[in-house]
């Protein structure tokens, strides 16, 4: 089915089914109109059934139930491309790639379903449930999908449009609250079969999501690969759960090396909860893998390592000028280190220690010597673990220290400048008369309540009415006279002086 309109809903009323009878064709072409491409926009796919009839081989790479064509010519963000399409509440099985697009600005994919696709080895792609190249604007969200040992490849694979010829990242991604049990992937790739994989973007957010396995990492962040840097990852809030090795490693979250240089710039890795309980496969399982990274923060993750010879987090080649800490770092069985600093190609690590136990061989491994420094914490309010400052922590003479819950990472402390001041409420006559008595007059209030009981410059008090002692409390009233020079004897007035 082409889709060359503008405006359309295709709306399969949750009780409708297309069945590809064969390998070699799509389900739903948007943007086509049988022979090229043409720009549409508000196409919305909804409550169908997509049944493939995929089997891996070559003819069976176009086979793709949903998907935006390529545009023909140059295009970027909101030019050039389809724009505002839906796809959702749709089921997927038996394709090589469930949702797919390219160039495409506005692009929603929500609350479907997507289990057992092909990946083809002939061309080395396919086994995906949502595919994007190069688009912006993009929100993969509420979905679920479930990996068949048969040729699941990615769950969730956020690429780039290799025949762009520049400028290939995608821009403003959001991948959230997505259920991903990808614990049998295919293993026809390498050992690459992360459940969900992130090449150069800008600006990317993973929250919220729910993934159990994935070879190699639940999350799998890489740049480079002819498509150069990235921007400004938040991967926030996510639960990640027994990731398989592929002879080298499995990780919760990874940022791969590049050795072509190319980095991501600017990640916040934070209140991730990260369990490797089973040493699935063969090589180190680990929480939190960070290379070629630069100007990272990654703070107040909980990592678990029960089994697999692995670290709770390891720094490698490339991880630059980064704060690392605090996170909550738990070993057991054979877990080897908290924190693990490689030797080669770290460089300004800022290190606040973490609340680490039950490490085999340490809370910490620094092979990265002065690349890797001290930084400072503070307690938090009690109870709670220690905090950090906040980034961009630049206090100036005078300046006091604010808990705050709005910084990065969350909480840290920032730098304030005291008040000082503060407001008070006279009451009674509704002015203080110079020199007498200031009484409270209640909450945040002042009183002059009587104007002619004073006190002079020279500490002399005189008051209209008496002075009472012991009032209110179980001790005798008493007044003490020191000893010093008797004052002038008066006339008028009746003077006690001590000896």
């Amino acid at each position: 089915l082409h889709v060359g309109y503008s405006n359309v809903t295709l709306d399969f009323l949750g009780c409708s089914t297309i069945h590809q009878t064969a390998v070699a064709v799509g389900g739903i072409q948007i943007g086509y109109n049988g022979s090229a491409f043409v720009q549409v926009h508000d196409v919305r796919v909804t409550g169908g059934s997509f049944i493939g009839s995929a089997d891996g081989s070559t003819a069976s790479a176009n086979s793709v139930a949903v998907n935006v064509q390529t545009p023909s010519g140059a295009y970027s963000r909101g030019v050039g491309g389809s724009y505002n399409i839906h796809v959702d509440h749709n089921s997927f099985s038996g394709w090589c790639i469930s949702i797919m697009g390219t160039g495409v600005t506005g692009y929603w994919a929500e609350e479907n379903y997507s289990s057992g696709n092909f990946y083809v080895v002939s061309v080395g792609a396919g086994g995906y449930g949502f595919l994007c190249q190069t688009c912006y604007q993009v929100y993969v969200s509420h979905n679920r999908f479930v990996a068949q040992a048969a040729g699941d490849r990615h769950a969730i694979y956020i690429s780039c449009d290799a025949a762009k010829g520049s400028n290939y990242q995608g821009e403003d991604v959001h991948v959230t609250d997505n259920m991903i049990d990808w614990s049998t992937p295919t293993n026809q790739s390498g050992g690459y079969e992360e459940a969900m994989a992130v090449r150069p973007q800008k600006g990317v957010t993973i929250t919220g999501n729910v993934i159990l396995g994935g070879r190699n990492a639940g999350i799998d962040i890489t740049t480079g690969n002819t498509y150069g840097d990235a921007w400004n990852y938040v991967i926030s809030g996510n639960s990640i759960r027994s990731q398989i090795a592929n002879g080298h490693q499995g990780m919760g979250i990874l940022f791969l090396y590049d050795s072509g240089g190319a980095l991501t710039h600017g990640a916040t890795v934070t209140g991730n909860v990260i369990l490797q309980d089973t040493a699935n496969g063969s090589g180190l399982i680990s929480g939190i893998g960070l290379a070629s990274v630069e100007d990272a923060i990654v703070a107040n993750n909980s990592i678990t390592i029960s089994d697999g010879y692995g670290t709770g987090i390891q720094g490698a080649n490339g991880f630059q000028h980064s704060t690392i800490g605090p996170n909550l770092l738990n070993g057991s069985g054979t877990a080897y280190y908290g924190e693990w600093f490689e030797s080669t190609g770290l460089l300004d690590i800022t290190r606040i220690p973490s609340q680490a136990i039950g490490w085999v061989s340490g809370a910490l491994r620094n092979d990265a010597g002065s690349a890797v420094s001290s930084g400072i914490v503070i307690p938090g309010p009690p109870g709670s673990p220690a905090v950090p400052f906040c980034t961009g922590f630049t206090p100036t003479n005078g300046q006091a220290l604010e808990y705050s819950t709005g910084g990065s990472p969350n909480p840290c402390w920032t730098a304030a400048t005291p008040s000082g001041g503060g407001t008070v409420t006279v009451v009674g006559s509704g002015s203080l008369t110079s020199t007498a008595l200031v009484t409270g007059g209640g909450t945040a209030t002042l009183q002059t309540p009587s104007t002619t009981a004073t006190m002079d410059a020279s500490g002399n008090i005189s008051t209209p009415g008496g002075i009472t002692t012991g009032a209110g409390g179980s001790a005798a009233g008493a007044i003490q006279l020191t000893q010093g020079t008797a004052p002038s004897a008066g006339t008028t007035a009746v003077t006690l002086v001590a000896p």
